[in-house]
């Protein structure tokens, strides 16, 4: 019994350790965050640029390392609604599996109110 215990949490320690040494979400595993409800089709640049675009507007922005960023946390919290909303609007949903929420906790839990 003692060598079944000492095996299971091995083995859950390595699939726990298996997640957090993976390397940062990448195009590796080839997922859509965003896709549109009724095609399937992924977020198109033009799309995700517009709306983008439109989430900058009023705000005061700051460059850096060559994008720009709303300042100020709740102006970008505000910002992030704004855009989300456009792709809502537009059609879109959040579409991101469990494995890109384990990585990126805070991107879900702005994002999640927006799926399905």
């Amino acid at each position: 019994m003692r060598l079944f215990t000492c095996l299971l949490a091995s083995l859950v320690l390595t699939g726990c350790l298996f997640w957090e040494l993976m390397p940062s979400y990448s195009s590796y595993w080839d997922e859509d965050i965003w896709i549109h409800k009724n095609t399937k089709q992924p977020l198109s640049r033009d799309i995700d640029m517009d709306c983008f675009n439109k989430s900058l507007e009023g705000f005061e922005i700051k460059n850096i390392s060559g994008l720009p960023s709303v300042v100020g946390e709740d102006n970008r919290a505000k910002s992030e609604k704004i855009y989300a909303s456009c792709l809502r609007r537009k059609g879109f949903i959040f579409n991101a599996s469990y494995k890109y929420c384990y990585k990126f906790r805070k991107v879900c839990e702005l994002y999640n109110e927006y799926r399905k």
